[in-house]
C-alpha cells in the first residue's frame, strides 16, 4: 500500500505515513463490492401515462423546431443562391453595357480620325489642286489644268535627234567664230545703231519725253501686277477677313492646317483672325498678319525654320534665353531639360508684350540638331491674368496644332478647355 500524499511504500495495517505523518485513508471495499453487484434495472424507472404523454410532446415539438429551422436554413440558401445569380447576371449586364459603349467610343474616334484624315487630304489636294509651282514661282491657273489634263499624253520621244541636233548647232557656231563671224555682226550692229541714233535726233523732244513718260507708266503698271499677282500666289485660306472675329474660332472645324513644303512640320490657323497671310517660295516660312490701315498689326501667328546645327538641347536652351529677353513679363514657361524620343528638344514661354499688358505673345521654339522650328503667335488679350478668354481657347488650338509643340492630346472643344477636359490623346 502506498501513501496517497507521498507515495511512501506502507504495510497493510498502517495508521500514519512513515513520509510525511499523516493518517492513512482505507477504501471501504464493502460499499463499492455492493455497487458493483446492483443490475442493470437499477438505472430504470417505471413512469405514467401522462409523464410520457409530456415526454412525447416534448419530443415532437424540439422535431417540429428541427424541422422549421431545417426549412429556414434551406430557403435562406435558396434566395442567397437566387441573389448571386441576380448579382451575376447584373454584373455581366453591366460589363456587356461597358464593353458596348467602350465599341461605341471607339468607333466614333474611328469616324471622327477618318474625318481628320479626310480633311487633311481634301486640304492637300487643294493645294495641290492651285498648282504652285516652287519652282518658278508662278501658279497655273484651273482652265490650264484641266486643258493640260484632257490632253492625251504624249509618247515619249527618243531624245537621239535632239542630241544630233545640238551637237551641229554647236559645231556650226564653233564654225563661225573661227571664221570671225562675230566681229562682223557687232560691226553691223553698230552701224544699225547709229543710223538710228540719227534720226532720232531729228525729231521733236517733247514727243521723246511722252514716249519715255508712257513707257515708264507702263513699266510700273506691270510691275505692280506682277508683285499683285505674286503676293495673291502665297495667300493662303481664310486670311482675307475684313475683321477679327475670336468669336468664330471658338470650335475645331474654325482651324485650317498647313504642312511644310518638305513636310517638316504642320500647323493650325483660325480662320477668322487674319486679313493678309504670306509664305516664301521654299514653303518654310510661313506669316498670317491683321492690320488696320496704317495702325499697327493687333495679331500675328508667325512659323518658320531656321538651320541650326548641333547640340539639341544646348540650342533649345539658347532659344529660351533668346526670346525670353525679347518679352515684358512671362506668365507662363517651360525650359528645355531634356530631349525626346525624336531627338527634339523645345522651350514654352506664354508673356506679354509690353508694359501695358494688353497684348500676349505665345512662343514655341524646338531644335532636333539640324534646324530651329519656331512659332511665335502674338494676340490681343484683354485679361493677361484670365486663363479663360476666347482668345486663351485659340493659343490652346494653336499649341495643340503645331507639330513641333511636343503636345499628346489632340485639338479640344471650348466646353472642355472651359471644364479643364484635356480631351482625347493623339
Amino acid at each position: 500500500m502506498k501513501c496517497r500524499f507521498c507515495g511512501t511504500n506502507l504495510p497493510d495495517d498502517a495508521r500514519f505515513c512513515s513520509g510525511c505523518g499523516r493518517e492513512v485513508e482505507r477504501e471501504d471495499v464493502s460499499a463499492k463490492e455492493k455497487n458493483n453487484n446492483e443490475t442493470e434495472d437499477a438505472y430504470y424507472r417505471e413512469i405514467d401515462d401522462k409523464e410520457y404523454e409530456e415526454i412525447k410532446k416534448k419530443k415532437k415539438e424540439e422535431e417540429r423546431q428541427r424541422e422549421e429551422a431545417a426549412k429556414e436554413e434551406a430557403e435562406r440558401k435558396l434566395l442567397e443562391e437566387k441573389y448571386a445569380r441576380e448579382e451575376a447576371e447584373r454584373k455581366r449586364r453591366e460589363e456587356q453595357r461597358i464593353m458596348e459603349e467602350s465599341r461605341r467610343r471607339y468607333e466614333e474616334e474611328q469616324r471622327r480620325w477618318k474625318e481628320f484624315v479626310k480633311k487633311q487630304e481634301e486640304s492637300e489636294a487643294k493645294k495641290l489642286y492651285r498648282g504652285y509651282d516652287a519652282g518658278s514661282g508662278t501658279a497655273a491657273s484651273e482652265s490650264t489644268k484641266k486643258r493640260q489634263e484632257a490632253k492625251p499624253q504624249k509618247k515619249k520621244k527618243s531624245s537621239m535627234p535632239f542630241l544630233l541636233y545640238l551637237f551641229i548647232v554647236l559645231a556650226g557656231g564653233f564654225a563661225l567664230y573661227k571664221c570671225g563671224f562675230p566681229e562682223m555682226l557687232i560691226d553691223s550692229i553698230h552701224k544699225s545703231s547709229s543710223v538710228s541714233d540719227s534720226k532720232k535726233n531729228t525729231s521733236s523732244k517733247g514727243g521723246k519725253d511722252k514716249k519715255d513718260v508712257d513707257k515708264k507708266t507702263t513699266d510700273n503698271t506691270t510691275s505692280d501686277k506682277a508683285g499683285e499677282k505674286k503676293e495673291a500666289e502665297h495667300m493662303l485660306e481664310d486670311t482675307e477677313n475684313s475683321h477679327m472675329s475670336v468669336e468664330n474660332c471658338l470650335s475645331t472645324d474654325a482651324y485650317n492646317t498647313v504642312i511644310s513644303e518638305d513636310g517638316s512640320f504642320s500647323f493650325g490657323y483660325p480662320k477668322y483672325l487674319f486679313n493678309h497671310s504670306e509664305m516664301n517660295a521654299s514653303g518654310n516660312s510661313y506669316s498670317l498678319t491683321y492690320k488696320e490701315g496704317s495702325e499697327e498689326k493687333k495679331a500675328e501667328l508667325a512659323v518658320y525654320t531656321e538651320e541650326n546645327e548641333g547640340n539639341a538641347l544646348e540650342n533649345a536652351k539658347q532659344l529660351y534665353d533668346r526670346f525670353s529677353s525679347q518679352v515684358n513679363k512671362i506668365y507662363f514657361k517651360m525650359q528645355p531639360t531634356r530631349t525626346d524620343s525624336e531627338g527634339m528638344a523645345r522651350t514654352l514661354i506664354g508673356a506679354s508684350v509690353d508694359s501695358s499688358e494688353t497684348t500676349g505673345v505665345y512662343i514655341i521654339a524646338a531644335n532636333d540638331g539640324e534646324k530651329n522650328y519656331i512659332l511665335k503667335f502674338t494676340y490681343p488679350d484683354p485679361d493677361m491674368k484670365d486663363d479663360y478668354n476666347a482668345i486663351d481657347y485659340v493659343v490652346d488650338c494653336v499649341y495643340r496644332y503645331c507639330s513641333f509643340s511636343g503636345g499628346t492630346y489632340r485639338p479640344r472643344t471650348y466646353q472642355q478647355f472651359l471644364k479643364d477636359d484635356m480631351g482625347k490623346k493623339k
